[in-house]
């Protein structure tokens, strides 16, 4: 029996390693991850033989076991604070299942099958096989993609969270062993079944709910930037229509202004000519619309950022050779400008010295692709946040998805992105399929 056991205990510590694998995000490549977690199996291993071959040290190999897996989770996961315990403890939840159907298969078996130490024992475990790869299965299918980006945000409280799955996970255990041990009476394996059913509605009904906050909040950010968008639009449009306006008042204006110069050619008076050449100079002027590419929808975006900067008392320079046709989707690649250029503007303007608060915005092709770089001054200190690489926002909850929604876009158009900042002056490049 105690042989049968520990076969169990292993299979159900590989497929926890395989959730790990697919659930964690990772910090190391796939090859080393493949060998840290084969190494997690070995070193788990005397455990699990010392709750099967040793009553007197069962708590405390149990004790030790749990340690060690979850010494393994913080090395290998990205995010080493509660949200790696939390994949630990959930690993460790998902094999619960399994393991209690193949306990209760064998016994039952054993009771009406002919040779119950062999046959019993290998329906049970090819059940358990079952049931933890169909689980897994409808888990990556279904729940992986989710989780990996819910998990991202470090602002939930996710101790809190992590508390309440290990309370379940506790209580489940208890259930097992107090006050009979379930592996020699699997009879009370219904109970330990419905409060599986219950914790695992739980984990879904929270992640839910989580996954659903966050969106809501990506929603409201994609719908202030698409308004921005449209008014950066609309801008263009009205500017467009007033220069034409303005110049068709200087064409009508132009006749009498050319009989005013003639009769002061007649009379000499060149200073007053000068006067009215400086005048229509100004006036002209005041119709150019800025032009900074050919795509009026980027150019309008510039135009934008110009305005705002200029309100902002920023200095603002750019060149831009942008096509009118775009490779990448047009509303994206605009989303990121908008962000790119609302925190570049905002950080310069935070420069106490007026004459050191800039923009510079530089667009230009490079074969089949396109150079974005954006280099402004800020003020204070940059810190770069160890999960993502990216700046970590100061201004409080609800902000810092500019960055992130840039990488992601970069992510998805198989464009390069990255960002330094020193001596004061913050850069960001990306080199992209337009």
């Amino acid at each position: 029996m105690e042989w049968l056991q520990l076969i169990q205990y292993r299979i159900s510590m590989a497929f926890l390693l395989t959730f790990l694998y697919f659930f964690l995000p990772m910090r190391y490549t796939k090859p080393k991850t493949i060998l840290l977690l084969l190494l997690c199996f070995l070193v788990t291993s005397p455990g699990d033989y010392a709750q099967c071959f040793l009553p007197d040290q069962i708590l405390p190999a149990t004790l030790l076991e749990i340690l060690v897996l979850q010494l393994f989770v913080l090395l290998l996961c990205l995010y080493r604070d509660w949200r790696a315990v939390m994949t630990g403890i959930m690993a460790a939840c998902y094999v619960l299942p399994g393991n209690v159907l193949c306990s209760m298969l064998y016994y039952y078996g054993s009771i009406v099958g002919k040779n119950p130490d062999y046959t019993s024992a290998a329906f049970a475990f090819t059940v358990q096989i079952v049931v933890h790869a169909v689980f897994l299965l409808l888990l990556i299918l279904f729940c992986r993609k989710q989780y990996l980006s819910v998990i991202e945000d470090s602002r939930i409280h996710w101790g809190g969270i992590c508390l309440s799955l290990a309370l379940y996970y506790v209580v489940v255990c208890t259930m097992m062993v107090w006050p009979t041990n379930f592996y020699k009476y699997p009879q009370k394996g219904v109970p330990i079944l419905l409060m599986l059913a219950a914790m695992i509605f739980t984990y879904f009904f929270v992640f839910n709910l989580v996954s659903a906050v966050k969106q809501s909040e990506k929603l409201k950010h994609n719908n202030e930037l698409l308004e921005a968008y449209a008014a950066a639009l609309k801008r263009e449009v009205e500017h467009e229509k007033k220069s034409k306006i303005e110049m068709a008042i200087l064409r009508h204006d132009m006749r009498h202004s050319a009989n005013l110069v003639f009769s002061y050619l007649e009379n000499g008076d060149t200073d007053k000519i000068r006067g009215m050449l400086q005048q229509y100079v100004q006036r002209l002027d005041h119709t150019v619309v800025a032009n900074y590419c050919k795509n009026t929808a980027v150019n309008g975006v510039l135009t934008a950022a110009a305005e705002f900067a200029e309100k902002k008392k920023v200095q603002f320079q750019c060149r831009a050779d942008v096509p009118k046709q775009l490779q990448v989707n047009e509303f994206e690649l605009l989303t990121v400008l908008l962000n790119l250029l609302e925190n570049a503007v905002n950080a310069a303007a935070n420069v106490k010295e007026p004459e050191k608060r800039f923009v510079h915005v530089l667009m230009h092709p490079a074969k089949d692709k396109t150079i974005l770089e954006i280099t402004n001054s800020y003020a204070g200190t940059v810190t770069f946040s160890h999960e993502t690489g990216l700046p970590e926002s100061t201004r409080g909850e609800g902000h810092g998805y500019g960055l992130r929604s840039v990488q992601a876009f970069s992510r998805k158009s198989h464009a390069t992105f990255d960002c330094e900042a020193e001596e004061g002056i913050f850069t960001v490049r990306m080199l992209l399929p337009l």
